[in-house]
């Protein structure tokens, strides 16, 4: 790979277009993987995540901008091991059920958001929020005449 100015980001800017030329199959379970290991982020993309999981790793001052090798060694190192987790047996299974455990643990995140799939646990169990309910009339009772 050549790149006019090695930086990070420069590099994650190729990887994304590597990425969308093959369908998004490459970068598959990324930015799960990633929050999972900042535990945070749910709301940054995969690029900005590898500077949280740098400066979380002991790269402080990681600046994606900047034309330093070790930054573009630290994103595809990360990218590397990702792949290689990925790529065993069970790994894109691990890998969501990783991210779905990290989620649960998120106290904005219950049966009512987006996405939620119920496990086997949680049908037993009430529902943790109330949200759902706030601002809804309930519908009256149809009774046959």
């Amino acid at each position: 790979m050549y790149l006019a100015h090695p930086s990070s980001d420069a590099c994650a800017n190729f990887v994304h277009g590597f990425d969308a030329a093959w369908g998004g199959g490459l970068l598959f379970g990324f930015r799960e993987w990633l929050i999972v290991k900042v535990d945070s982020g749910s709301n940054f993309g995969w690029s900005w995540l590898v500077v949280l999981l740098a400066r979380k790793s002991g790269h402080p001052k990681f600046d994606p901008t900047e034309e330093k090798p070790e930054n573009v060694a630290f994103l595809l190192d990360t990218l590397e091991t990702f792949l290689a987790e990925r790529e065993t047996m069970d790994g894109p299974r691990t890998l969501f059920l990783r991210f779905d455990d990290w989620l649960r643990k998120q106290e904005w995140y219950d049966s009512e958001s987006p996405g939620w799939v119920p496990r086997q646990s949680d049908l037993a169990k009430k529902p943790r929020s109330t949200k759902g309910s706030r601002n809804r009339a309930k519908k009256p009772s149809r009774q046959a005449p």
